[in-house]
């Protein structure tokens, strides 16, 4: 079974640079990816954490393979928690719950970041204040990592959380999307049936 595997797509800048420092909470989800899990906790480890608070989480949703064992290595550095299986959605509330950054950024157990992903998203939320979310497109691969398909833009590059609520748009999935605490506190606990962007295989 060919491995979802979403990255970050952006393009390159030479007028990067690192934003202002702020709190961050990364939420790995997972479900029996205990084969991927270490992958996902190795990319989020690896970015530019400098003068950044961080958190890393991740919320085991009853797995029953190894993914405890497996996220036990890196028990220094990352928070495990393990709930009965309810879904991912309720295991994103629940690492809400157990999380304090300013800033959220999702992600799925069998899935990667490319390097620098939290510079440039944190740099967003500097440029604009007034957002709630920073998105951005993901490529998947097989397990060999070649690109399978990617996103080549957002279909909704500017949406609001009203839009988002009443279905009448949709967020790219978890391992693209960031959003602010206070707005996440609106919506909180995340109904089952809040649209995302839907992932091709």
């Amino acid at each position: 079974m060919p491995r979802k595997g979403f990255r970050i797509q952006m393009e390159k800048s030479s007028s990067y640079r690192r934003a202002p420092p702020a709190s961050v909470s990364v939420i790995i989800t997972c479900y029996n990816y205990g084969r991927f899990v270490e992958d996902a906790i190795r990319s989020v480890l690896d970015q530019e954490w400098e003068g950044l608070k961080r958190e890393v989480l991740v919320v085991d949703d009853g797995s029953t393979d190894d993914t405890r064992q497996r996220v036990e290595k890196y028990a220094s550095e990352v928070r495990y928690i393990h709930q009965k299986n309810q879904g991912q959605g309720q295991a994103f509330n629940t690492g809400f719950e157990h999380s304090s950054g300013e800033i959220l950024c999702f992600h799925d157990a069998d899935d990667v970041w490319y390097p620098r992903k939290i510079g440039r998203v944190l740099e967003e939320f500097s440029r604009h204040p007034e957002a709630g979310f920073v998105q951005h497109p993901l490529e998947a691969m097989d397990g060999s990592g070649r690109i399978i398909w990617r996103h080549a833009s957002l279909p909704q590059p500017d949406i609001r959380l009203e839009d988002v609520l009443r279905g009448q748009a949709q967020l790219v999935g978890a391992p693209g999307l960031s959003i602010r605490r206070s707005i996440f506190e609106k919506i909180h606990p995340v109904p089952a049936d809040v649209p995302s962007f839907p992932q091709q295989t």
